[in-house]
């Protein structure tokens, strides 16, 4: 899966006049450390799910698709932002010498796009824990930990 990931990441973005390869000799040891990082951002969506839902003050099915949907947002924008900043770096390295026809060198190491996808689902769930009291401060009034009333019930 995190060859998936990576391989749809490289697709993305438009290298132009910029070769991106290998630095070190040790491609093995390049690739276990890329996986462990999309293992950990991916394993880090479903605890920031939980996380978000013990800090959350209600807790219904509504709320946390809604929930689940800002973690993967989230976790999308960061992806597509490190996308967008590698073509945008790209375009004007390319641009920088356009008629010398000389190819730049990036090291695949620095591209980072798990880390980039972890940022971002951390984000997401910031989001919705900072969002969370506008969306719901007019439909419901929380009394205890347990108990949320319907404000046209009164207190």
């Amino acid at each position: 899966m995190s060859d998936l990931f990576y391989s749809a990441s490289l697709k993305l973005i438009n290298p132009r006049m910029v070769y991106v390869g290998y630095d070190s000799d040790d491609k093995s040891a390049l690739e276990l450390t890329r996986r462990v990082q999309f293992t950990i951002a991916l394993t880090s969506a479903p605890i920031l799910y939980f996380l978000s839902t013990w800090l959350s003050f209600v807790k219904t099915t509504g709320h946390s698709l809604l929930r689940i949907t800002f973690i993967g947002v989230g976790g999308l924008i960061g992806w597509l932002f490190r996308i967008l900043y590698l073509n945008y770096y790209f375009y004007s390295v390319s641009q920088s010498q356009p008629s010398t026809g000389i190819y730049h060198a990036y090291d695949s190491e620095d591209l980072n796009f798990e880390i980039y996808l972890g940022i971002g689902l951390l984000c997401g769930a910031i989001a919705f824990l900072l969002i969370q009291p506008s969306i719901i401060g007019k439909e419901v009034l929380v009394k205890s930990d347990d108990e949320v009333l319907d404000r046209s019930e009164g207190v």
